[in-house]
């Protein structure tokens, strides 16, 4: 799967805020919003981990359980006529891929909404502008086809979302005055853009999450099932135990990390920052209420990455 990156999609609204306030106000605001910047760059990374992993958790479980169980057959159909994870991916890579690719489109977004606050040629500004919603209706068929044709019910939703935004990049672009601009994004880009993260937050609730518990949780009982029913381990080489015992440690770590550790709490996180901008761009929040979404945000993401990273050495160390 493709990298994406969420970098700035949450520092366009305060930076487009600041254009207009003074340079002693934007060097207070500096900080924190380089450490959302930095935080949100990480909570990509680590979200990435997840997804790639999704169809070949199902592959590793599925071997797991014929080295588990020798008299099971290799088969490319299962016993009820379906293809078995040696060929068939259990989630529909075209619907990852779609969200992957929206999340990257936001990226472009923010960038080009940043440039707005920046000194780059209104040209060159008005062109990229142009060509991110040529983006944009890209990404939104794919999503049309994937809820027509591809039997996805959640991509439906994201439609609207991607309606607005792509009227908003479009209004942008004709906009000559930057200032004018800027507080129109501000008013009109507020909503799709949390729209598309509660849509992406329960996406990783329902997919991500849920496989990758139940592979974990899977994997760790078939571990101990196994171990529990070899015959006389007093007579098995010590090496041979500890090789299967250290398995299991491994497994039993990997479904603790899983467990407390909820991707979709990082966009949680990331929409709580986002709600801090916008209200400081409205004057309705506080910047000690914005510095500490921040920070808060900056906590989540540093302790998933961390586990994200973990659990990923853990399913290198079983499958290098």
């Amino acid at each position: 799967m493709p990298r994406f990156h969420l970098r700035r999609l949450l520092p366009i609204v305060i930076t487009c805020y600041l254009i207009a306030a003074s340079s002693a106000c934007q060097q207070v605001y500096k900080a924190p919003i380089d450490t959302l910047q930095k935080s949100t760059a990480d909570a990509t990374k680590a979200i990435t981990i997840y997804y790639n992993a999704l169809n070949q958790q199902e592959r590793d479980l599925y071997f797991l359980t014929l080295l588990l169980n020798p008299t099971q057959r290799v088969e490319e159909v299962n016993a009820q006529g379906k293809e078995t994870p040696l060929l068939a991916n259990s989630f529909d890579p075209v619907a990852i891929q779609a969200r992957v690719a929206l999340i990257g489109q936001l990226a472009t977004y923010a960038d080009q909404l940043s440039a707005l606050a920046g000194n780059d040629s209104p040209q060159t500004l008005r062109t990229n502008l142009i060509q991110l919603g040529t983006s944009l209706e890209v990404v939104q068929t794919n999503f049309s086809d994937l809820a027509h044709n591809r039997g996805d019910e959640q991509a439906t939703a994201y439609l609207a979302p991607l309606t607005t935004l792509i009227a908003v990049v479009g209004e942008a672009a004709l906009i000559k005055k930057r200032d004018k601009a800027i507080k129109q994004v501000i008013l009109q880009g507020e909503t799709p853009i949390n729209q598309i993260l509660d849509f992406l937050t329960k996406d990783l609730d329902k997919y991500v999450f849920l496989a990758q518990l139940t592979g974990d949780d899977q994997k760790l009982t078939q571990l101990i099932v196994a171990y529990n029913a070899m015959a006389n381990r007093k007579a098995v080489p010590r090496d041979e135990l500890k090789k299967r015992l250290d398995e299991i440690q491994r497994a039993a770590e990997q479904l603790r990390l899983t467990r407390t550790n909820r991707p979709s709490d990082v966009l949680r996180s990331l929409k709580k920052a986002h709600i801090s901008l916008v209200g400081v761009a409205k004057q309705t929040a506080t910047f000690q209420q914005f510095q500490s979404s921040v920070l808060s945000y900056e906590t989540q993401v540093d302790l998933f990455l961390k586990a994200a990273q973990r659990i990923n050495e853990l399913r290198k160390t079983d499958h290098p």
